[in-house]
């Protein structure tokens, strides 16, 4: 009979590590209960980026159990109506505190697609505070429709007056060289930076002596320019500027393409780092 009452026990308690313990379960405020589903929340769910149906597996339930018996796993419903509303909110307030307190910003825009062909639009905003570099996502969302320079131009102005009111601490936006990003933007361009975003009409240019000379004055001049325009922030309020990698990537790209003998190996590799991403 003890025997029996033991591997009884042991059955029972098999079976009721998968239901909340009501009796000895930690209460909602309880400091390790938040602790635990912060934890799942930020560092699994967010971080890892794990699907919110992990909650519901015997296998994590089990493995939560051991961790710590008294913990009761908030069910998918309440993460997805609650506890992920409530991290969003937070973390919103956090970024306008943070855009208030900058004396300066500047944003970087960006937009690309997935293998689905699926849009995605992100601002980055980046400011020095207390002597401190910081850089926050201040926007990622889904782009429907055409993304125009025009639906873009509309989604930016929304975030800078709006969402986080740093129309007037705006100093530089940064963007790649797509064509929708300057007909966007094309009138915020940098002094110096114009021919970044102008089209190549002639490829057989030939570069001789007299061009080098004039453009070094050239460069010297544009060099004068942008530190003249960095220096009267007050005249100009938003000035755009072409992202350094993407220029340069754009270079690159522009020199391999010219490269016949390297094209086929390129375009074996191009179809293997596919699969890298």
């Amino acid at each position: 009979m003890k025997e029996r009452f033991i591997l009884g026990s042991q059955i029972y308690g098999n079976i009721t590590c998968y239901q909340p313990h009501f009796e000895c379960d930690y209460g909602l405020s309880h400091p390790r209960q938040i602790e635990l589903n912060n934890m799942i929340i930020n560092d699994l769910i967010i971080d890892l980026g794990l699907p919110l149906s992990i909650v519901e597996r015997p296998a994590f339930l089990r493995a939560i159990s051991k961790v710590d018996f008294k913990f009761h796993v908030q069910s998918r419903r309440s993460i997805c109506r609650e506890s992920i509303p409530a991290v969003y909110d937070k973390i919103i307030g956090e970024l306008k505190t943070i855009c208030t307190t900058a004396k300066f910003i500047s944003l970087t825009l960006d937009i690309w697609t997935d293998r689905r062909m699926r849009p995605f639009y992100a601002v980055t905003g980046h400011s020095i505070i207390d002597c401190i570099f910081k850089s926050y996502v201040l926007l990622f969302l889904p782009l429907t429709g055409s993304h125009t320079g025009e639906a873009l131009l509309n989604e930016f102005e929304k975030i800078i007056s709006s969402d986080y009111n740093i129309e007037n601490k705006l100093v530089r936006l940064v963007t790649d060289n797509a064509a929708n990003n300057a007909k966007a933007f094309d009138s915020l361009i940098v002094p110096g930076f114009e021919h970044y975003f102008e089209d190549d009409e002639d490829d057989d240019d030939r570069i001789d002596d007299d061009d080098s000379e004039t453009d070094e004055n050239n460069l010297n001049d544009n060099t004068e320019n942008i530190f003249n325009t960095l220096a009267n922030d007050n005249s100009v309020n938003l000035l755009r500027i072409p992202c350094f990698s993407h220029t340069l990537q754009l270079v690159v790209v522009d020199g391999l393409k010219e490269s016949s003998c390297a094209r086929s190996s390129l375009v074996k590799v191009a179809k293997i780092a596919k699969y890298s991403h």
